[in-house]
């Protein structure tokens, strides 16, 4: 009996005192030996008193109302209980374990009997949501596995699923009405808005029956938007300026993932080829649709050239070759980010790769993600290339964006405009821009 005793002693020693017990010597010495002789005296009662001091805790816990609030009771309480068995004989201490446990079991059985009879039923559709879902987080205190727990876990979760299952129904009836029309597709951005309103928390809508409606829903939101895809298609193409496209993709794109739609990737990319047309008549300005330029300079020496039919690009075609050889080297800049980052993350020891990687991440956190494109040109004439197929051209160019924004001071220089030379070759799907050769 001295070495429970003694360990239950020292325990609330150490909780009374706190810090100054692990002292040696000196006034919390001398507490520490004063207490000890208090709890000594006081385990002495307790052995005294047997199980008789315990019973009438036992009793009351027996005699209060069932329910949620008895097992917490028995929560706060059974700490001090199973501490004080110590203190009796050991005869004693069985008697009373046994009856604890029993008790602990009777108790826990009411409660959860009673989260399952007072939880509202799944009939009472959203507004009961709330009742249930405390009552599942209630019993997911109880580590206890008895069968009682498990089975009233499975009856609020089957009240759960049942009760999304019923809301799921009325939706899937309202989506089967929208017609399969352009009044339909405008139609179902609403009923996604009811969808959220009606299942508002996450863990609902993550259940199967509203997993399998919201399938339903994408499926169905894909093909309306496949039936408008050609229409959308001609007022892209018809769209005056930019903000009107702005306005067309706020209208046909206003849920979340319309633009990862196969409609929408293409719907996205004919806007973006109009904001380029746009952005190119921009810079090109006057010269758009211009004819090609009398006088054209090859090394410094003039040369005669007529305009009509003469087989040069245009200022419009050599932007459109310029152009496309900025996005090229855009592509392959950010595949040697992509496959120099992959290599070291793949632990690769070539320095290369963690260059590649460094360069472009720098670059992108100072503005180089953003797409390089022509900022200003102007053509300024062109010449029958000297024993090559094509034409020389002078012009000037500036350009933004991508690694020209990343590098600030020369960057702007870059944006600004630098007069250039190239050589441009007609080939079968346009004009194709080549560097000089050094000769």
């Amino acid at each position: 009996m001295r070495s429970p005793t003694y360990a239950h002693a020292v325990a609330q020693l150490a909780q009374r005192l706190g810090p100054p017990f692990q002292d040696t010597g000196g006034m919390p010495q001398m507490r520490a030996t004063l207490m000890s002789a208090a709890l000594v005296t006081e385990a002495v009662r307790k052995m005294r008193q047997g199980a008789a001091g315990l019973k009438p805790r036992l009793d009351a816990l027996e005699s209060q109302p069932a329910g949620w609030s008895a097992w917490e009771q028995w929560q706060a309480e059974r700490p001090g209980l199973e501490a004080d068995l110590l203190y009796l004989p050991d005869e004693q201490q069985l008697a009373l374990q046994q009856r604890l446990q029993a008790l602990g079991s009777q108790i826990l059985g009411a409660a959860v009997a009673d989260l399952v009879a007072s939880a509202p039923p799944a009939s009472g559709g959203m507004p009961a949501w709330p009742e249930i879902k405390r009552r599942i987080a209630l019993l997911a205190r109880i580590t206890d596995p008895s069968a009682p727990v498990q089975a009233a876990r499975t009856e609020l979760l089957a009240r759960r699923d049942a009760l999304v299952d019923g809301v799921a129904a009325v939706l899937r009836a309202e989506l089967d009405a929208v017609p399969a029309t352009a009044a339909g597709n405008a139609a179902l951005p609403a009923w996604y808005g009811r969808f959220n309103a009606e299942l508002p928390d996450p863990e609902l809508r993550q259940l199967p029956g509203a997993q399998a409606l919201w399938r339903d829903f994408l499926r169905r939101r894909a093909d309306q938007m496949a039936l408008m895809q050609p229409q959308w298609l001609a007022r892209v193409q018809a769209a005056p300026d930019n903000a009107a496209l702005a306005a067309m993709q706020r209208e046909m794109f206003p849920l979340p993932g319309d633009l990862n739609t196969p409609t929408g990737v293409q719907i996205n990319a004919a806007m973006n080829e109009r904001r380029e047309q746009f952005h190119k008549a921009s810079v090109l300005g006057a010269q758009a649709q211009a004819a090609p330029a009398v006088a054209a300079v090859e090394r410094g020496r003039p040369t005669a050239a007529t305009t009509a039919g003469s087989g040069e690009p245009t200022a419009e075609e050599m932007y459109d070759a310029l152009q496309a050889k900025l996005k090229q080297f855009a592509a392959n800049t950010a595949e040697l980010q992509t496959q120099g980052c992959g290599a070291v993350k793949n632990r690769s020891n070539n320095p290369m790769d963690a260059m590649a990687c460094l360069a472009g991440s720098l670059a992108n956190s100072h503005g180089g993600a953003q797409p390089m494109r022509i900022s200003q040109f102007q053509k300024l004439a062109c010449a029958p290339a000297s024993g090559q197929p094509g034409w020389v051209c002078d012009y000037l160019m500036g350009f933004s964006g991508g690694m020209v924004t990343a590098m600030g001071t020369l960057g702007s220089m870059a944006a600004s405009g630098q007069r250039s030379q190239s050589r441009f070759i007609r080939s079968g799907t346009g004009w194709i821009s080549l560097p000089m050769e050094k000769r």
